[in-house]
């Protein structure tokens, strides 16, 4: 079955690596990656199940599975299957089972029979149903079902990698390649199997100097990824007409390793990486040389191994042949040098990449991290140079919107008041948008905070209404409850909505799409519908994956729809049958990533964004340690997403993502006994245990929500000592400079979601987040 995934399920399959006679050297080139897809996404839905059978026959069957028995462990399910034909969870592990097997048409319509009997592993079981049918060569049938998962899924990210291979081996090249390009250019090639196949698309398509910059960008950044050692095959074996890239020393070390590096994540990608470091500083002393030892750093640096990263960074800087090369070594350097606190020793490497790197996108992104840090280190002056000399040097930088919050907060915080107006009315006007917790509804709130420091009463509270309307669920309207409550300050609502309601740049595509519905060309209008919502959702890509004390800030793109418009295009893929992709649109609407909700599309999105599993663990321990069950809902809902098998790479696990150190601690103030890995996955113990510590943390900072939620996320220690450093600055502003980014965002996103549950189940919003 050449020519197909036929190894999605078996081990990756080498298509070509050959020791060609002519042209003197050695040609690598793809492997087959299908199998990688999929490893992922069976463990968590197997394991969630496997879990529940504890003995009889479905423990036998679980025994044989876990040793790779599959065809054991496929009778004895088959025989349950016998026993009992509507017990979908067993169905679904045999068709596991027989996905194992290789017996694609049958596993497919297992998989089948599950989407439609259990809705709790509906999307998980179609892309189980999308793998079988692709190693039966299926294909397009399998593209249809993948196409239909959901973007906010779970499974969503399997789903586009799984769509990216197919359509890379089986699609039109030129039509795929133009599709690739133009989600690169909107930096919406999130997921590294996204990355790898737009590389071996301009491979294919002779644009060797591209798949060359793509490739080596892509193995510097996911040195963890089962692709990456694919990507140094292929990147070694690239060839400029009939020259190669590489010399021929360094294409015979790869070659070498070719084994480990085809099935990268079996043989472990940092000791496959030493390896091959070795060898070349060995024998091949060249370019290559400085990308894997990047590669390597990059991979200590994931890892948070800091004193390994140091020691690999210097080792590519001395290995690096080319000044851009150098740069990025300097940059990784920097990077793990202020995650340390060595402040000096970031200052001096940032500082070379300036140097080596002029008008590169590198030497912008070291001057916005020496002036991040300033920002950090409360050196106002020198950060505002360092600011400013981006803007001069680039006034359209992708990073102007966070340059003009920094610039505004240090402003704002130095007394500068009539200057901080104007940069943040400057972010109003251009119209800003950020991540949850750091976009426009933080603009407002601060807009209106300076405007009272200016006397300007009738501005502050114009953006204050602003606020209430456009983002009554976000932290910033609590911190406005808190602040005119305390300053006896009645706000008389923004009820228009008239200027949400006005048709955007996407009306004339609309009113097309409404014309070929009502003529009768559904099925073209149903993928106008799904291109559009493509289209939309892209433009918001790369933007949350950028971290700073400014926070993730852009400015809309000139394009971007109107609330009208969203409404008008949510009601479309509600009509048809696409509900997740209207939430998602929704969601996005909400967290300030597109134009707000009207109330009335809010009304629709907030019961589904804030559903309330596990009400009886939530409710009764909550009502036993007295903390209020919407706010564990708050916590729970951006710890874990109520995944109870949720593990965080710090080791967090369960609904509440408590430690096992924690844990236990929580477990002897209680008199119960000491959980294991094991029993922190059952929610009711998880949620006892995280509510217990929660109440402890409320009772140590006399009930503030704030430096309660923070110290759960930071420690309590943490909490302390920022205490001491800004203990005199109103609740507010010590948020703001929480100097951990994951901790900030943590606590407006918690809080956000708490005021979410108060709106939907109790339809009262006061806040309560201002005690301390």
């Amino acid at each position: 079955m050449h020519g197909c995934i036929k190894g999605i399920i078996p081990a990756i399959a080498l298509l070509v690596l050959s020791l060609p006679a002519a042209a003197g050297g050695i040609r690598l080139a793809s492997v087959d990656l299908s199998e990688l897809l999929r490893r992922e996404s069976e463990r968590a839905a197997e394991q969630m199940i496997w879990n529940t059978f504890k003995r009889g026959r479905l423990a036998d069957a679980r025994r044989h599975y876990k040793k790779g028995r599959y065809r054991k462990s496929s009778l004895l399910l088959a025989q349950e299957l016998v026993k009992n034909e509507d017990n979908p969870p067993v169905r679904f592990l045999y068709a596991s089972a027989l996905e194992k097997l290789k017996r694609y048409q049958d596993c497919a319509s297992e998989f089948e029979r599950v989407t439609v009997e259990f809705d709790a592993l509906h999307d998980v079981s179609t892309v189980g149903q999308a793998r079988c049918l692709i190693g039966a060569d299926r294909i397009s049938e399998a593209t249809d079902l993948l196409e239909r998962i959901p973007s906010d899924s779970g499974k969503a990210a399997e789903a586009r990698s799984l769509l990216a291979w197919t359509r890379y081996r089986h699609g039109e090249p030129k039509a795929v390649l133009a599709n690739f390009r133009q989600r690169a250019e909107l930096d919406d090639l999130p997921l590294p199997m996204e990355q790898y196949v737009y590389a071996l698309l301009l491979r294919d398509a002779g644009e060797v100097a591209g798949a060359a910059h793509i490739l080596r960008t892509f193995f510097r950044r996911e040195p963890l990824s089962p692709y990456a050692g694919p990507a140094l095959m292929d990147l070694a074996s690239l060839k400029d007409g009939q020259r190669y890239l590489y010399t021929l020393a360094e294409r015979k070390v790869v070659w070498s390793f070719r084994k480990r590096l085809t099935k990268f994540h079996q043989h472990g990608p940092d000791r496959t990486l030493g390896y091959v470091y070795d060898a070349l500083r060995r024998r091949a002393r060249g370019r290559l040389l400085a990308e894997v030892a990047l590669a390597r750093a990059e991979a200590s640096m994931r890892r948070k191994l800091w004193e390994s990263a140091v020691t690999r960074y210097r080792q590519a800087i001395r290995a690096a042949r080319e000044p851009l090369s150098k740069a990025h070594a300097l940059y990784g350097l920097g990077s793990v040098q202020y995650r340390r606190l060595s402040f000096s020793a970031a200052r001096k490497a940032f500082r070379r990449v300036v140097e080596l790197a002029p008008n590169q996108p590198i030497m912008e992104q070291a001057l916005f991290a020496l002036a991040d840090m300033d920002a950090r280190l409360g050196r106002s002056e020198r950060a505002k140079r360092q600011l400013n000399e981006i803007m001069l040097r680039s006034p359209l930088t992708k990073n102007r919107a966070r340059i003009l919050w920094s610039l505004g907060w240090i402003d704002y915080r130095i007394g500068d008041f009539a200057s901080a107006s104007r940069l943040f009315e400057s972010l109003l006007a251009e119209r800003v948008r950020g991540t949850l917790g750091e976009g426009r509804d933080r603009i407002l709130y601060w807009a209106g905070q300076t405007a009272i420091k200016q006397g300007k009463m009738e501005r502050a509270l114009t953006r204050f209404r602003e606020l209430q309307r456009d983002h009554p669920i976000s932290y910033y309207a609590s911190a406005l409850d808190d602040y005119l409550a305390i300053s006896g300050i009645t706000l008389a609502p923004l009820k228009d909505d008239g200027p949400l309601r006005k048709p955007g740049g996407l009306a004339t595509t609309l009113d097309q799409i409404d014309g070929l519905w009502n003529s009768g060309f559904k099925s073209a209008a149903r993928k106008r519908v799904r291109t559009l919502f493509q289209e939309i959702v892209p433009m918001l890509a790369g933007h949350d994956r950028e971290r700073s004390f400014a926070g993730g800030l852009w400015l809309a793109a000139l394009n971007e729809p109107s609330s009208h418009d969203l409404e008008r295009l949510c009601a479309y893929l509600d009509r048809l049958k696409m509900p997740g992709h209207a939430h998602r649109l929704r969601g996005l609407q909400a967290a300030g990533q597109l134009a707000p909700l009207t109330s009335e599309q809010r009304s629709k999105w907030l019961k589904r964004a804030h559903p309330r599993p596990f009400w009886y663990g939530v409710s009764r321990w909550g009502g036993r340690y007295r903390v209020d069950p919407m706010l564990m809902y708050g916590l729970i809902r951006q710890e874990s997403h109520f995944n109870p098998y949720a593990v965080s790479s710090a080791d967090a696990i369960g609904l509440a993502q408590l430690l096992p150190s924690t844990a236990k601690q929580v477990a002897r103030w209680i008199g119960i006994k000491a959980p294991t890995r094991t029993s922190l996955l059952e929610p009711n113990l998880n949620i006892r245990l995280g509510t217990r510590y929660l109440a402890s943390l409320l009772k140590s900072f006399r009930g503030s929500m704030v430096l309660s939620i923070a110290s759960y996320n930071a420690g309590p220690d943490r909490i302390r000592r920022w205490m001491r450093r800004h203990g005199d600055r109103p609740l507010d502003e010590f948020v703001e400079e929480i100097p951990f980014d994951e901790t900030r965002l943590y606590v407006k996103r918690v809080l956000a979601g708490y005021r979410g549950y108060l709106s939907t189940y109790r339809r009262a919003t006061k806040s309560k987040v201002s005690k301390r």
